[in-house]
């Protein structure tokens, strides 16, 4: 854990640690604390991969650390630009996941992501954009309007998850 709080620790290194203990479930406390102090320390370092990695590995371990999901939104607003569709749409799964509600980042990924459905259309990107943003009661219109209109076109290539997420939201 010192070679995590260690000044080396290079922003992918750490959204890739992170990630890679919630895909194994673990929740060790001192270690999520190391990570989390690293991140605020290097945050604004992040790529929008690495934002979106660590917002899912929070999210996936439960893990609410408001200072972090302030830094990582702030992050996140500063570079939205370079987010693609999937760190647009993992980063709001995220939020919706552990219920945190940053309006101005939500507001710029619902503008972001209807551009993004133009070029980067994919169904699970859509489909947890739209359970997302349900999850979370925001009823951004002209969002709910695109990803409609988008899932008509690709509702053949839906699989079962995307469309229960879908129609859920």
């Amino acid at each position: 854990m010192r070679k995590i709080a260690d000044s080396t620790s290079r922003p992918p290194n750490l959204s890739n640690i992170a990630w890679s203990f919630a895909m194994l479930s673990i929740q060790n406390i001192p270690l999520w604390q190391s990570i989390s102090a690293a991140a605020l320390l290097r945050c604004t370092q992040f790529a929008p991969q690495d934002v979106a990695n660590l917002s899912w590995a929070m999210a996936t371990c439960g893990l609410w650390d408001e200072p972090l999901l302030h830094a990582l939104s702030s992050q996140a607003l500063a570079k939205m630009d370079e987010f693609d569709a999937q760190n647009l749409s993992n980063t709001v799964w995220s939020m919706a996941d552990i219920q945190f509600c940053h309006m101005p980042l939500l507001d710029v990924i619902a503008s972001r992501s209807i551009l993004t459905l133009k070029s980067e259309l994919k169904t699970q990107n859509l489909s947890n954009t739209a359970w997302a943003f349900a999850k979370l009661g925001i009823q951004n219109r002209p969002l709910i309007s695109a990803l409609s209109a988008a899932a008509f076109t690709i509702i053949s290539e839906f699989t079962v998850q995307d469309m229960s997420n879908t129609a859920w939201a």
